[in-house]
């Protein structure tokens, strides 16, 4: 489909420079725009997704949020030493 916008020539300068610095590709200006609307919708494909399924979504917000502490008591550093088979053990003992 195609789309004619209008735009504050200051604005668009800006837009292209930005999208240039982003991608090195002056042709990805339509795709830049596009990723634009769809941020701007994805807080109704939300409201969809809930309504769907039968979640009240009136009230969302992330000021809501309530941070946890977790339950068990865990180490970023041992996890991934485990997640890597104990390699990074190894390479530290070979210097």
């Amino acid at each position: 489909m195609k789309v004619s916008l209008y735009v504050g020539d200051e604005t668009w300068t800006k837009f292209r420079r930005a999208v240039l610095r982003k991608t090195g590709d002056p042709r990805a200006l339509s795709s830049e725009v596009e990723s634009l609307i769809k941020d701007a919708i994805v807080e109704e494909r939300v409201a969809t997704a809930f309504q769907k399924m039968k979640i009240p979504s009136k009230g969302l917000s992330s000021t809501r949020v309530v941070a946890v502490k977790p339950s068990v008591i865990t180490s970023a550093g041992s996890v991934l030493r485990e997640m890597r088979g104990g390699r990074h053990d190894k390479a530290i003992s070979r210097q």
